[in-house]
């Protein structure tokens, strides 16, 4: 619920909890792009992963000040940064956390007066999640989204059938009606914008051309899917184009934020019938909704629940807890409790649950009474949520960990091992010069210097592949990089009898890259291709083509590598791109994850097909720098891009 907050966010944002050690509990869009982790991993990431050289007690020392350091990204690059912290919740220890790229900084400077005001928009949104009733955390909330929104007034309408009410205003907003016609529904199923110019005769059109607020953004309340209202808000200037897609986010946040406070009423133990909970919220909750009666016999349960333990509501309803709800003991003891101690709070239990099928979950189960009449128990309510997922997360954020400590240390091991490895190779050729070419240890010579040099090069590659190469960007001409290495090769295509082709087109485009590391992908290709081709007795065909393509209206510059060498079949198509993969006996199983770092880090892409027997082709993409038309000036001469 936190994240659509920090959507308000120009900056990359988030939401840190301090509870024992600085944790992430939420992000937005902006912060998951540069870190390079999806929101689902960026959360729950302690604060060190992202900030190893930033002690978040140094982080809390210096809220509210702009502190420079470095943001450890998902590939294990550093980038620098200008960050800046502020405590929005006392009881919660919540932070939230702003950083910006240095190259950025100068587009949005970190404490401008606007972020001030995002942050106070921040911590009343987050308080109202903690008022005493649904009122007064609206109340906070629409008090919250007018400073995001720089608004006059702001209100809540609910579905009450049949029409909708007015549950909430703020600002001053006295002529708003109390009573809106259902059809309303239908007319704002998306954002709308009314001005002084509107000409319609409805409610919110006759406000603007009398009221002092001559502009009026309304919005559904909820999503597409579960709609149970209208918010409303008044500017006395024209809002910006950006003002509409935050009001419906709005929407959506306050809809969570009223299924949040139903939920909690039941765990409470409030005195409300619990006909009272809204169909829709029961259909559309994520968590498994379950209610039992004073017996322990189901009475309903919601589709999440139907999905969750695989079972249809209209087989089960009436079963009793024991058979239905199969878990620890200490889940059934909770159960009778909340029998028997109609004031007790809501109690929370981690546990495993067995799905239909016989499968294991593990869940977090809230349950709570629920009353009729004062101090009357009716039954007992079931809140499960499935920590599957969580679980899943978690795993692959400890193995992209473990992933990331090994590559330190090959990294490390690697260098320690290249000077020994020299040392090694002059010896041996200071041995091989010494001796007389005739003598039996000649031959043994030659065979450790080639394994020293077969070791050499793993150590070059591992460097290679355990390191960010700084990339040196420049217009390149794919062209004319192909035409270079087909120049220095040609004696081994001679040497191997391969019949070698470069075919490219006309008014092929530049693209931006690394000379270096482009030729070394694609000399790495066609090293491949010689290799699997000079073993064969009949005809050696290599071709190297190279074309642009348009896909999605992006241009690209795609080169094929094709030989008809014997292929390979689909178990090693899906492991080529491993590190240390390899078929070759010499190889080091590098080369082409190294060139799959390269591309990537060229926001291009690579794939191989293959065809066993008859012939192997590599396809590598990369963007285009500009459109075909403009890569080639009158004059002949090639240019970078302007």
């Amino acid at each position: 619920m936190w994240a659509s907050l920090l959507e308000f966010m120009a900056h990359p944002a988030l939401l840190v909890e301090e509870n024992g050690q600085a944790h992430v509990v939420a992000a937005n869009e902006q912060a998951a792009l540069h870190s390079g982790y999806p929101l689902a991993l960026l959360t729950d990431l302690s604060w060190e992963q992202l900030f190893p050289e930033m002690p978040w007690s140094t982080m809390a020392l210096l809220a509210g000040e702009k502190v420079h350091t470095f943001l450890q990204t998902r590939a294990g690059q550093s980038a620098d940064v200008w960050c800046r912290g502020q405590k929005i919740s006392t009881e919660q220890r919540l932070w939230v956390v702003l950083f910006s790229p240095l190259a950025e900084e100068v587009l949005f400077p970190l404490g401008e007066e606007n972020d001030t005001l995002l942050l106070q928009a921040v911590e009343a949104l987050l308080g109202a999640w903690d008022a005493p009733s649904l009122d007064a955390a609206l109340q906070q909330a629409i008090k919250g989204s007018l400073y995001f929104l720089q608004g006059a007034w702001g209100s809540v309408y609910l579905a009450d059938t049949p029409a909708y009410r007015l549950k909430v205003g703020v600002g001053d907003a006295a002529d708003l009606p109390l009573i809106l016609p259902l059809t309303y529904g239908n007319a704002f199923s998306t954002p709308h914008l009314y001005t002084p110019a509107t000409s319609d005769d409805s409610v919110f059109g006759m406000l603007v051309r009398r009221g002092d607020t001559p502009y009026v953004a309304v919005a559904p309340l909820g999503t597409a899917n579960e709609r149970g209202g209208l918010v409303a808000f008044g500017f006395a200037q024209k809002p910006l184009p950006s003002t509409l897609p935050k009001i419906a986010m709005t929407g959506v946040y306050l809809w969570r934020m009223i299924a949040y406070f139903y939920c909690r009423q039941r765990q409470a133990n409030h005195p409300v019938d619990v006909s009272s909970v809204p169909a829709a919220l029961m259909r559309h909750a994520k968590e498994a909704v379950l209610l039992f009666d004073q017996d322990l016999h189901l009475t309903s349960l919601n589709p999440s629940a139907e999905e969750m333990l695989g079972y249809n509501a209209a087989e089960v309803v009436g079963t009793p807890f024991a058979e239905l709800i199969v878990g620890t003991p200490t889940l059934e003891a909770a159960v009778q409790k909340a029998l028997l101690q109609s004031d007790e709070a809501a109690q929370v239990l981690e546990t495993r649950l067995l799905r239909r099928d016989g499968t294991e979950i593990p869940a977090e189960v809230r349950i709570a009474p629920y009353t009729g009449a004062p101090k009357e128990t009716e039954g007992v309510l079931l809140l499960i949520s499935d920590l599957s997922k969580e679980a899943h997360y978690r795993q692959q954020t400890e193995a992209l960990m473990r992933r990331a400590m090994l590559g330190d240390v090959l990294a490390s091991f690697a260098h320690e091992v290249r000077d020994p490895l020299n040392s090694l190779s002059t010896g041996l050729e200071w041995l091989a010069f010494s001796l007389n070419e005739n003598t039996e240890a000649t031959e043994t010579l030659r065979n450790l210097q080639a394994e020293v040099e077969r070791l050499g090069h793993l150590v070059t590659n591992l460097l290679d592949f355990g390191r960010a190469r700084p990339l040196k960007w420049q217009a390149l001409d794919i062209g004319m990089v192909l035409k270079g290495i087909f120049r220095r090769w040609q004696r081994r295509f001679s040497r191997y009898h391969i019949d070698a082709r470069l075919h490219l087109a006309d008014n092929l485009p530049l693209v931006h890259g690394d000379r270096l590391s482009l030729e070394q992908v694609f000399a790495n290709l066609i090293d491949n291709a010689i290799h699997a081709l000079k073993e064969m007795r009949e005809e050696r065909f290599l071709v190297v083509s190279a074309r642009s393509v348009m896909e999605n209206n992006v241009t690209w510059v795609e080169v094929n590598v094709v030989d008809n060498g014997p292929g390979f079949d689909e178990e090693t198509r899906r492991h080529l791109f491993d590190p240390f993969f390899t078929r070759r006996e010499e190889g080091t199983g590098l080369g082409l994850a190294i060139a799959k770092q390269l591309i990537t880090a060229h926001k291009g892409s690579i794939e191989a097909m293959s065809y066993p027997r008859a012939g192997t082709v590599f396809r590598v993409r990369l963007r285009a720098a500009q459109p075909i038309e403009e890569t080639r000036p009158s004059n002949g001469i090639q240019h970078p891009d302007r």
